[in-house]
């Protein structure tokens, strides 16, 4: 999405726009972490990957808003500079921390709801077939013994 918007904006792929693409997404992959762990925090306490999902925008999300915002504005100064390497490394900073930031707030939470759900399914299996195994069992020692046991 970085290199589609460069190419509508007419920035060329140089050395410079690759190594700030890269660097970029280093300090975005910040937001998504923070998005993730603040998820986590908030499924152990309220154990519904919906609620968990809301309560984690809620709290995080407009934190991250402006943790974005400083940090592109502040590197897409650049792009009103007069040399073409910095103006090309302010504006590539700025849409690629723009794209961070949207996917850390409209991409990971839904992720992770799904994630949750499915974890939260997977862990209730595991607990279902423990108990499963565990009638079984209960079941195998009252046959051995001459038991009947739907009696017991």
């Amino acid at each position: 999405s970085v290199l589609g918007t460069m190419a509508l904006l007419d920035i060329p792929y140089t050395i410079v726009t690759s190594i700030i693409t890269a660097l970029s997404i280093g300090i975005g992959v910040d937001y998504t972490i923070h998005m993730i762990h603040r998820y986590r925090e908030e499924f152990t306490r309220v154990r519904d990957p919906e609620r968990a999902a809301v309560r984690t925008l809620a709290a995080t999300g407009s934190a991250l808003l402006g943790s974005a915002m400083t940090t592109g504005l502040g590197i897409g100064v650049l792009a009103a500079s007069p040399l073409a390497a910095f103006e090309q490394f302010g504006i590539t900073a700025a849409i690629t921390i723009a794209y961070s930031l949207i996917v850390a707030v409209v991409v990971v939470p839904p992720a992770m709801t799904v994630w949750g759900a499915y974890r939260n399914m997977r862990l209730r299996s595991m607990v279902q077939r423990t108990w499963d195994e565990l009638d079984e069992a209960i079941e195998g020692i009252h046959r051995r013994h001459g038991e009947d046991p739907g009696e017991v």
